[in-house]
């Protein structure tokens, strides 16, 4: 008897023991590749959220995302992108045979805005820097045309006028009263 009574105290100890730890978890990967449906081509930088728990990854320069140690259940996924439609995977099925990999399309969200109209209230033949009144000459596309050897050439139309010549003909570079080249300000259309 006294020798049973220890044993049995041992075995209802480790009987104890082993049903306090936690049943083991098994889990899987989930990974996959997200793409444009139109382009083909890998979506960066999306980000993937695994409903139900707190993960949630961004995908690489490939458009790759991995989950590590998923639960074996059901799982949902939620994608979203700037200038995507969030796409959401539900009944994703983890088994414990094999890792799930997904390969996921996302379609472009086209937001169509109000028209804009800019329009201007300057007349081409003033010059928009009233300041240089004096030496400023604005001249049309038309009048290029129509100016003997201009041949739609700016440079050509421009040495023309008082007081300008030509530096060299292999380049459009310009002297107007002696100045620098470097110091002439060309603007076409009002752009500099």
């Amino acid at each position: 008897m006294k020798l049973r009574f220890p044993a049995f105290l041992f075995l209802l100890s480790f009987s104890f023991f082993i049903a306090a730890q936690p049943a083991p978890l098994f889990t899987q990967t989930i990974r996959g590749t997200i793409t444009d449906n139109i382009l083909q081509t890998p979506i960066a930088g999306a980000t993937v959220a695994l409903l139900g728990t707190d993960q949630s990854v961004l995908t690489d320069a490939k458009g790759n995302f991995k989950f590590p140690r998923v639960p074996l259940t059901t799982q949902q996924i939620l994608i979203s992108h700037i200038g995507y439609k969030e796409a959401l995977i539900q009944n994703i099925i983890v088994n414990a045979g094999k890792e799930t990999v997904l390969t996921i399309l996302m379609e472009a969200s086209i937001h169509t805005e109000k028209e804009i109209v800019v329009k201007t209230n300057t007349k081409k033949n003033r010059p928009l820097n009233d300041m240089s009144a004096v030496s400023a000459r604005a001249f049309t596309v038309e009048e290029t045309q129509k100016y003997a050897a201009a041949v739609n050439d700016p440079l050509r139309m421009a040495t023309g006028f008082p007081g300008v010549m030509a530096a060299d003909d292999g380049n459009n570079s310009i002297v107007i009263r002696g100045n620098s080249p470097a110091g002439l300000l060309w603007r076409m259309e009002g752009i500099d």
